[in-house]
């Protein structure tokens, strides 16, 4: 073997080595790496646990009841089954929003949070815009908001003139006009609290859309109640 090939194997064995250095170390590694996550793991996970028995997330305890909606009962009446004592609370059904142009329909429950948007859309509980029997104030402007890849689909279908649907409970459908819709950066708080008389509909996008991190709002203003 000539001096020159000698030269090229020391070389390729040494390449090996440090190969086999590296690949050892890296296995080595990560096999402390998951034994400490198998040891961390137990206490991290008994106390994430207190804190949740401490500290219990508001939106863990809200219930869906499509029970609580009574729609197209007059103003200060009662249903035939018994509501005297009724009073609104977080997970209730309160309305249904409608758009037949694009065709949006889909319930509505009070309080804007994961379990509202999973069965629906979600009512801002904005102070005023609710009784304490769950009837809508449209003299106040009402938020709903939706995820933009269930029942909020169609909402960016929608357009400028389309008529909303408002079916709510204890009372008769009222009606809004769509006056402007658009993408606004989730960052930005695009209405007032104290607004009148307006009805604000935001689509929730997933963040693996193309409008990752906007969210589609469309507002419409009350013309009254269903005919007008």
């Amino acid at each position: 073997m000539s001096s020159e090939n000698r030269k090229v194997s020391k070389k390729e064995n040494l390449f090996n080595k440090y190969l086999v250095y590296i690949f050892s170390f890296l296995t080595i590694a990560l096999a402390f790496t998951v034994m400490g996550l198998f040891i961390v793991n137990t206490p991290v996970t008994n106390v994430v646990h207190k804190l949740e028995d401490n500290f219990k997330m508001l939106v863990r305890d809200v219930e869906i009841d499509d029970n609580t909606y009574f729609p197209n009962v007059p103003d200060g009446a009662e249903p035939e089954n018994n509501t005297t004592d009724f009073k609104v609370h977080l997970g209730d059904k309160i309305a249904n929003v409608s758009i037949e142009s694009c065709g949006l329909n889909c319930s509505v429950y009070y309080g804007i949070n994961r379990v509202s948007m999973r069965n629906g859309a979600g009512l801002s509980s904005i102070l005023g815009c609710v009784d304490s029997k769950g009837r809508l104030n449209h003299d106040s402007m009402l938020v709903i908001k939706g995820y933009d890849e269930t029942f909020f689909s169609s909402l960016k279908y929608a357009e400028i003139g389309d008529i909303v649907t408002l079916d709510s409970n204890f009372s008769p459908a009222m009606q809004y006009r769509i006056v402007d819709a658009k993408y606004i950066s989730e960052d930005v708080q695009p209405y007032s609290d104290d607004a009148d008389a307006m009805l604000v509909l935001c689509g929730i996008c997933s963040d693996f859309s193309e409008h990752s991190g906007e969210r589609y709002y469309v507002f419409a203003d009350l013309i009254g109640g269903e005919g007008n």
